[in-house]
């Protein structure tokens, strides 16, 4: 199984995105073309960005009006984590894709199939997620049409510039659909290629296990215990390379889940707005749930690596073998574990977590709101 195997799709999402941190083609031209049309993204995503907060400081008029900018704002910081770690870790993220098969133990056909079975899942929720946003940005794009007033996608406001007359207007809505369709596949490309990693970050320690279970003399023990330090030292490279994103979205998707929660619940439930706010939501939802089903996922599957050590039969094994058993017992006693930072560890208690907290406040903004 070769990384076009593992991650072929998940790579073209990146470079549609604009969110490739290499070069996609050996023909300098094209790499010349693709590097213009990132760099003008994101002078798009400055230039836009700028209006929303502008807005939120001189123009906003009402509550609901400052929350759903607060949001725009939110996710753009949001974006803004995955541009840093392109940027800051972009040597890393190319040896992690690279290297992404490379500690795959496949000893058997059954250990083959697990990996096929694999690779086809990381695809369908790639895909999933990926689609999930375009819909989204779909409908972010497709809301001013459907209202007989000059309205944007988000309210912006630039001093001297009046957005509800042309040929303002039609420049600021096309720069504005421009963005949110681009940072929708940039967004979906990012979160796609996440959640891959986090699944291929299990499924080597969940080989690793299998392979421990089958071991019948040192020299397969041996290569189990490579293929164990493998999984720990990749596991740590992607968190190192991920942890930003990792940190952020902890931070802003609670916020954002309120602010989006609290916009479904107090506005009219007719038209395209509200199923732009519910997908939007949506999204936020799967993209934390998905983080930390996945990261869960790895200290699961690494725990498994200590209970098949410890529960194969190295007892008719010579002392050798048992004193190799024990050192891999010892190395796999603590499981793996995402970090992410203060708010601790990337596991589902922490997604209940911060959905509760997001009830919270969104409780709280309610009962404001009335007062």
């Amino acid at each position: 199984n070769s990384v076009m195997d593992c991650l072929k799709l998940i790579v073209a999402f990146l470079k549609f995105g604009a969110a490739w941190p290499g070069e996609i083609s050996t023909k300098p031209w094209i790499n010349t073309l693709y590097d213009i049309y990132k760099i003008g993204y994101r002078i798009l995503y400055v230039a836009m960005g700028s209006g929303v907060l502008l807005y939120c400081i001189f123009a906003y008029e009402t509550l609901e009006d400052l929350i759903e900018n607060i949001s725009v704002l939110t996710t753009q910081f949001s974006i803004s984590a995955r541009f840093y770690v392109l940027v800051v870790y972009k040597n890393e993220i190319l040896s992690l894709i690279k290297n992404v098969d490379r500690n795959f133990y496949v000893p058997g056909e059954k250990e083959k199939r697990i990996v096929e079975s694999t690779v086809k899942l990381s695809n369908r929720v790639g895909s999933g997620i990926f689609i999930l946003y375009v819909v989204t940005t779909i409908a972010m794009v497709l809301y001013p049409m459907t209202s007989k007033d000059r309205i944007l996608p988000f309210k912006s406001w630039y001093p001297y510039v009046n957005l509800s007359e042309s040929p303002y207007y039609e420049l600021e809505y096309a720069g504005q659909a421009s963005l949110i369709i681009v940072i929708g596949w940039f967004a979906g490309a990012m979160d796609a290629f996440c959640m891959s990693l986090l699944l291929y970050c299990g499924l080597q320690y969940k080989l690793v296990a299998r392979g421990l279970m089958k071991s019948q003399n040192i020299t397969e023990l041996r290569i189990c215990i490579q293929y164990h330090q493998a999984a720990i030292e990749y596991v740590n490279e992607t968190c190192n390379a991920l942890n930003p994103i990792f940190i952020v979205q902890v931070l802003l998707e609670n916020v954002l889940i309120c602010l989006l929660g609290f916009q479904a619940t107090t506005m009219d439930s007719h038209g395209v707005k509200i199923v732009r706010v519910i997908l939007h939501l949506s999204c936020c939802i799967f993209q934390i749930g998905f983080m930390c089903f996945f990261g869960q996922h790895i200290t699961t599957e690494s725990a498994a690596v200590y209970e098949a050590a410890y529960e194969s039969p190295w007892y008719q094994q010579s002392p050798k073998f048992r004193r190799m058993i024990w050192m891999v017992v010892e190395r796999a006693r603590k499981p793996a574990a995402l970090s992410g930072g203060l708010f601790g560890d990337i596991s589902l208690p922490l997604f209940y977590a911060v959905m509760r907290s997001s009830y919270s406040y969104i409780t709280m903004l309610s009962q404001f709101q009335e007062d």
